[in-house]
């Protein structure tokens, strides 16, 4: 499969560009909010070191072309917002966005992961776009049917969501586009 896919995007509002280590400052203040990473798989990071890690290794799997994280930046304030990701595997891909609550309210996930999941399905090689949110994370659920991914049903105790409990898997809802 062909998965290379293009280091910026633009939408209306917003620049998706290829995340870098030079944004480890505005990653690991977003990633560090309780808020923000209530619902997510992963811990936050401890330390910016710990971050600038994390893009380092975000940076290897663009080039392997194994995941493919991007910034994302507001047009008007020229500043970043968030990060929507795309992982493509075979003939599918699934997304990924957070988005700094100092933004939360103006459309600016809806927007860059409609970007994605545009990008995701016009590759003739992918045929199913999908995610899971944490069954409670009513705003994650609006924003994946705002860009037209269907919800097929509730994964029971699919993920384990550590900031909430580090051993117990919680229900996650799954939402996907297919061709």
């Amino acid at each position: 499969m062909s998965k290379i896919f293009p280091s910026e995007i633009s939408t209306t509002r917003l620049v998706l560009r290829r995340i870098k280590k030079e944004d480890a400052d505005f990653v690991f203040s977003y990633s560090t909010d309780p808020e923000i990473n209530r619902y997510v798989a992963w811990l936050p990071p401890k330390t910016l070191e710990d971050t600038i890690q994390y893009l380092s290794e975000a940076e290897k799997s663009w080039e392997l072309g194994e995941w493919f994280e991007y910034l994302i930046i507001s047009k008007t304030e020229n500043l970043p917002v968030g990060v929507v990701s795309l992982i493509p595997n075979n003939c599918s891909a699934t997304i990924g966005f957070a988005v700094a609550k100092k933004y939360w309210g103006n459309g600016f996930a809806t927007e860059a992961a409609s970007a994605i999941v545009d990008l995701a399905i016009s590759n003739p090689e992918i045929y199913r776009v999908w995610t899971v949110c944490d069954s409670e994370h009513q705003s994650s659920a609006k924003v994946l049917e705002k860009i037209g991914l269907k919800f097929e049903g509730i994964l029971k105790r699919w993920k384990v969501r550590p900031n909430i409990d580090p051993k117990i898997p919680r229900d996650s809802m799954c939402y996907a586009l297919t061709k």
